[in-house]
């Protein structure tokens, strides 16, 4: 039979009539059939775990009932699987504030102000001027022009991007004939124009 580890084929012996006529013959035959016996309680594993060395190829079928892992060479069942390592599982411990939490998500985290700082900076309904917020990353200034007293109205932002100025919106406050538009931007100012005068505007700017 060999080791458990390396198992050896067992050799087919054609026996004779006349081998069961002697003492030999049939010891031989018992020989042989007591190695056939043990294989198969081996291969069945009741009388020891079953050892495979070269592998197990089901052909497509579903190998079931799989206990949980006990040893590092285990195998797992998927509901072993989704139970302890599934996104519900890992999750809370991924997150902020978790055991396990990603070191490049808590600087990130740490860097930028929190959803309720920024929304509490936000302007109010009644609110003139200008300020500048941090929401995650992207920059976002804004401001009320009480009154434009020239058709070309200049004005530099509250704070300066430090990359780039992505975008800048703008809307007429005053007589409604009035039309204001964005002529220019850069990272530091904006100029407005307007078809006249004595309206005023409110902008918001987007960048980083």
């Amino acid at each position: 039979m060999g080791t458990r580890g390396n198992p050896v084929p067992l050799q087919f012996t054609a026996f004779r009539k006349e081998d069961f006529q002697s003492e030999s013959g049939i010891a031989a035959f018992n020989l042989q059939l007591q190695q056939i016996v043990n294989a198969l309680n081996e291969g069945n594993g009741s009388v020891s775990r079953v050892s495979l060395p070269y592998g197990v190829d089901v052909r497509g079928s579903t190998i079931s009932n799989v206990g949980d892992p006990k040893n590092p060479t285990d195998a797992v069942s998927q509901g072993h699987v989704s139970t302890n390592y599934g996104a519900p599982t890992l999750r809370p411990q991924l997150d902020i504030g978790g055991k396990q939490t990603l070191k490049g998500l808590t600087y990130l985290y740490a860097q930028q102000p929190t959803t309720a700082a920024a929304i509490a900076r936000l302007p109010t309904n009644n609110y003139s001027g200008s300020g500048s917020i941090d929401l995650f990353g992207a920059i976002i200034q804004f401001g009320l022009i009480a009154n434009m007293d020239t058709a070309v109205f200049p004005m530099n932002f509250p704070s300066a991007f430090p990359t780039a100025c992505q975008s800048i919106v703008c809307a007429t406050t005053g007589p409604t004939d009035r039309i204001t538009y964005v002529v220019s931007f850069s990272t530091s100012q904006f100029t407005l124009a307007n078809n006249g005068t004595g309206a005023g505007a409110t902008w918001i700017a987007c960048g980083w």
